[in-house]
């Protein structure tokens, strides 16, 4: 985690001189203006939520991302908000396009139903929890190709549909970091009868992992047994180290 938190502390080095943007609760559209900005120069920028508050999000783009992709160096300070979906569309949350630097601290994210995160560049979550969200066919709840960083947070309650080959909570094809998260009471169910794999976590590149714990994860093929899911399903030469994920 090392290179996350020098990118942490050269932030909040700079943030003096940086861009600090406050929304209002429930301004979503607030939001949604303040990563736009965000995304037209290097940054740092600063996006501090209302504490406690709650910002809805019922519209897409094109690739059903329903906030600006963050492509700059940003920081948002959730504060115990949540950011909730609110849509019968296909709809993710956060995107880190290649070259973009997000930290995403004290805050909630809900009901995507699509996955939630997707990270082709350098990501750090922080006292973050990811619930009640579902993800459909090749679409793992969180997805990163880049470099992400986990610590103390929280992934439960969401639901994985896929119909074949390989599924996940979280798809791994980069650097991945996890430190004091647990992942609670998560679902993976295959929608026909072909063969699956399925695990909490799918690897195809490198992931650390210290003080990770799973709880009444389990895999349900639509019969009425179900099985506890894997922690860890290595592929194409992924590689996991640090302390053992914990099952109970």
């Amino acid at each position: 985690m090392r290179s996350i938190l020098m990118l942490a502390t050269l932030l909040a080095a700079q943030g003096v001189m940086a861009d600090t943007v406050t929304i209002g609760n429930r301004d979503s559209a607030g939001l949604i203006r303040a990563l736009q900005q965000a995304a037209q120069s290097a940054g740092p920028h600063y996006i501090r939520l209302h504490p406690g508050g709650l910002y809805t999000l019922d519209l897409t783009d094109s690739e059903g991302l329903a906030l600006p992709a963050i492509r700059s160096q940003v920081v948002i300070e959730g504060r115990g908000a949540e950011i909730r979906g609110w849509s019968h569309r296909p709809m993710h949350f956060f995107h880190v396009s290649a070259g973009g630097e997000g930290i995403i601290r004290d805050l909630t994210l809900a009901e995507a139903n699509q996955g939630a995160i997707r990270n082709h560049g350098r990501m750090h979550l922080e006292r973050v929890t990811i619930s009640d969200s579902l993800a459909r066919g090749e679409h793992p709840i969180i997805a990163n190709h880049g470099s992400l960083s986990l610590e103390d947070s929280r992934i439960e309650y969401n639901v994985v549909h896929a119909p074949e080959g390989t599924a996940a909570l979280l798809n791994n094809e980069g650097t991945l970091e996890v430190e004091r998260t647990s992942l609670t009471g998560n679902r993976i169910t295959r929608t026909q009868t072909r063969p699956l794999s399925a695990a909490a976590f799918v690897n195809r590149g490198q992931i650390h992992a210290e003080g990770v714990s799973l709880a009444d994860n389990l895999f349900n093929d639509l019969l009425p047994d179900s099985a506890e899911l894997q922690s860890v399903l290595n592929l194409s030469g992924g590689r996991i180290s640090g302390s053992a994920l914990s099952a109970r």
